[in-house]
């Protein structure tokens, strides 16, 4: 796995860094169910029809797998084959979230930029196992929010870049300790209020990278930018 330390600066000549984003994006999902439902139906007519005439239960359940094998098979092969469009870019003037080459979100990193980092594990998904962690990292400046997040196990989480910075998001529904009004406490309920906030936005708007994308992302910010970048 990628150390920050191995990212060598964003040299003077360099024009940027970028990273494309969001490989396994709806429209490959929406693909996918397409091919399911198209290769289930497709399937079981020709079994029924010229396999196995009358066997209505084996006809489905074959066809159920031929739905699926075609699921899989499309999925390897429009990933990575069928962009999504956005583009996640880094250089010394700016920090931008693209589509089609059209600015959607961008931070000045030579201005002061606040840093999010959060995680949560997941309880439910078919992409991950459960028990695995959504790590996200927010840029924030004024208005201007880019959530980049990505997936990883808890074995591997200790390993990336900045781990002890990526903070537990609690419960909503978590409240302080009954007569708990210090000051710590308070600030630990901000700090968990601002995490939900980006959190909403992440799921709304977040920029998805595969895991070694998103340490060198992570790594790439460390280095260039730790003017503003949190220590490990």
């Amino acid at each position: 796995m990628t150390e920050a330390t191995s990212v060598p600066p964003i040299a003077q000549t360099e024009k940027e860094r970028t990273y494309a984003v969001d490989i396994e994006h709806n429209g490959i999902r929406a693909a996918g169910c397409a091919t399911l439902v198209a290769g289930t139906i497709i399937g079981f007519f020709i079994l029924d029809r010229f396999v196995f005439p009358g066997g209505l239960l084996l006809n489905m359940m074959i066809a159920m797998g031929i739905g699926g094998l075609a699921t899989y098979v499309t999925d390897r092969y429009l990933t990575g084959r069928w962009s999504s469009g956005r583009m996640l870019h880094i250089n010394r003037e700016r920090i931008a979230l693209t589509r089609d080459e059209k600015i959607e979100r961008v931070v000045d990193p030579e201005q002061h930029v606040n840093v999010l980092f959060w995680r949560f594990a997941v309880k439910k998904s078919q992409r991950v196992k459960r028990g695995w962690y959504v790590i996200a990292c927010a840029l924030e400046q004024e208005d201007n929010v880019i959530p980049v997040y990505s997936f990883v196990s808890p074995d591997d989480f200790e390993n990336i870049p900045l781990s002890s910075q990526f903070k537990m998001l609690e419960p909503k529904s978590k409240k302080p300790d009954e007569g708990s009004s210090s000051i710590r406490d308070m600030r630990q309920a901000g700090a968990q209020r601002r995490l939900h906030e980006a959190e909403r936005d992440r799921g709304m708007n977040g920029a998805e990278l595969q895991l070694d994308q998103f340490v060198d992302y992570v790594a790439t910010l460390k280095v260039n930018f730790p003017r503003w970048m949190p220590e490990q």
